[in-house]
Parts: C-alpha cells; sequence; structure tokens
C-alpha cells in the first residue's frame, strides 16, 4: 500500500488524489459512438441489465470506462429499459427503530463464524438501552444452551416483553417460554384476545357477536356501554361467610397428611407469623420458596 511507504493514513492518499485530480486507473478512451454500440450488443438478450453489470461486461473485454459514461450510454441506447428497471427496482425499505422502553423488546441471535474450531457464540441484547443481556461461547448450537442463558439473563434483568430472533432451532425453546409466558400476541393469551375483541364489538354490526351477548344473560345485565374492568364481576354473588377455626382445621389436616403429623391451631399461628405469603412476590421462584420455609418450620417444630 501507498500509505504504508509514506508512513500516512489511507484516507489521507484519496484525499490527494481527488485535491490533484489524479486517476490511479487509467480509463479506456471510447468515443460515445462505439460505447453505445457496446453496451447495445450487451443489453441486446436482457433490457433489465444494469450499468455496474454493462461495466463488468466491458472489463472483461479490458474495457474500462466510468460508471457515469455507461449510465449516460444506457440512456441513449435503450431509455425505455432504463424507465423499465427504475419503476422495477426494489430497494429496501427502511424503518424507524422504536422500543417502548426497557425490556419492551430483546434480540437474540448466534454467530457461527468460529465454528471450524466448534465454537459458537450465542448472545442477547436489550432493543431500547442496547445493553448486552448475555453474551456466551459454547461448543454446541443446542436449543437447551439458548435457554439457559437467556433464563440467567432473566434472572438478572427480568424478563422481556417481547423477543425478536430468527428461525433457527436453537431458539425453540426460548420461543415457546415467551409464548408460554407472555403469550401469542402482544403479551395476550389467545382467551383474553377473544374477551377483548368481544368487547371492542360490542356496539357494531356484527350479528354474531350480538347475538352472543345476549345469549348469555338477560338484555338488562348487558348495557351498550361494557366496562372492561367490571367484566366477568357478578354484582348479585355473595360468598359464603366460614369461620376461621374451620379454616385452620382444613388447613392443619392438609398439612398433616402431608407431613404425617398433627398440626394444632398454636403451631399454624405461628407458622402464619413466620411465612408472609406476599412477601418477595414478584421473586420468580416464589412458590419454590414458600415451600422451603414452611418446610424448615414444621422441621425445626
Amino acid at each position: 500500500m501507498i500509505s504504508d511507504v509514506i508512513g500516512v493514513s489511507e484516507s489521507t492518499i484519496r484525499r490527494r488524489l481527488r485535491e490533484y485530480d489524479i486517476q490511479l486507473r487509467q480509463h479506456t478512451v471510447v468515443e460515445d459512438q462505439h460505447l453505445d454500440q457496446l453496451v447495445e450488443q450487451i443489453t441486446r438478450t436482457n433490457r433489465l441489465i444494469g450499468p455496474n453489470s454493462i461495466r463488468a461486461r466491458l472489463r472483461q473485454q479490458n474495457i474500462f470506462i466510468t460508471r457515469q459514461r455507461v449510465r449516460q450510454s444506457c440512456i441513449r441506447v435503450d431509455p425505455a429499459g432504463c424507465a423499465l428497471r427504475s419503476v422495477e427496482k426494489r430497494n429496501i425499505e427502511r424503518r424507524t427503530y422504536k422500543v417502548a422502553g426497557p425490556n419492551s423488546l430483546w434480540h437474540i441471535d448466534g454467530n457461527h463464524k468460529l465454528i471450524r474450531w466448534g465454537l459458537v457464540i450465542h448472545g442477547g441484547i436489550d432493543g431500547f438501552s442496547r445493553m448486552v443481556t448475555f453474551l456466551s461461547v459454547r461448543t454446541n448450537n443446542k436449543a437447551l444452551t439458548v435457554f439457559d442463558k437467556f433464563i440467567d439473563a432473566t434472572r438478572e434483568y427480568g424478563l422481556p416483553s417481547r423477543l425478536r430472533c430468527d428461525h433457527g432451532m436453537e431458539n425453540v425453546d426460548v420461543c415457546l417460554y415467551i409464548e408460554h409466558i407472555r403469550g401469542e400476541e402482544h403479551n395476550k393469551t389467545p382467551c383474553q384476545l377473544f374477551i377483548l375483541g368481544i368487547l371492542a364489538n360490542a356496539n357494531s354490526e356484527n350479528i354474531t357477536i350480538k347475538e352472543l351477548i345476549s345469549n348469555a344473560g338477560e338484555p338488562s345485565l348487558h348495557p351498550e356501554v361494557v366496562d372492561v374492568e367490571m367484566y366477568g364481576v357478578d354484582p348479585e354473588f355473595q360468598p359464603e361467610l366460614q369461620d376461621s377455626e374451620g379454616e385452620d382445621d382444613r388447613l392443619s389436616v392438609l398439612l398433616g397428611a402431608t407431613f404425617g403429623e398433627h398440626i394444632n391451631h398454636d403451631m399454624l399461628i405461628q407458622l402464619k407469623e413466620t411465612v408472609n405469603p406476599i412477601e418477595n412476590i414478584s421473586c420468580k421462584e416464589y412458590g419454590v420458596e414458600l415451600f422451603e420455609k414452611t418446610l424448615t418450620f414444621l422441621r425445626e417444630d
């Protein structure tokens, strides 16, 4: 490289070449009429061929022409073909990337450039903050491997609302887990989507939905405006009142059947004071932690 010999950067060499109008590659001197004949011969069999492909065909003949001259020649030779290419040209439509907030969308993918040495890279990133949630190198590309790293990341940063990945088989377990926890569409299960669809179209002209609502009960119980928050709540329902002693007896019998011993009333009160059911409710191992605390209490007593 010239830049290595002189001891300057490559961009400096290119800038000086443009400044003094120095061309390292000498272009072939061809008249426009001759160039038009060459272009016509190339585009005769395919009118959709573009200037870059025409330049490549010309280079095979040791004819070096600038891109601008080839474009001008194409317009002169076949203006209809140029218009046809511009109409059928399918450029990639760039979209604005927008994420609502942290843990709203994660991206996961794998890299196989080191597969020659038996190494596979798996990584995940938060779409809002661009923070790398997990990045690891493994010797296999199994779905269980990716799932284990994803679960470790969720324990540290929380579970994302949505996930974006390719259709690789290594992402199957993660996708099934997300669909089971978050639902198949916008964090909603099929049952929730059905209910929201019924409520959203309650006042529409859809006869089927109107019949479905009217057949569910008396028309007076279904006002024109349906309150989403009160959906499924029966205002006339009165729960049966039960005394706490009977409830404690049923719980003691259940614990006694489980652990093979009778749990008296005093131990049950002490257990309620020791184990708080709503403590640390956001913990991902919530049920396991409560069970371990209860088991420890019973074994000590």
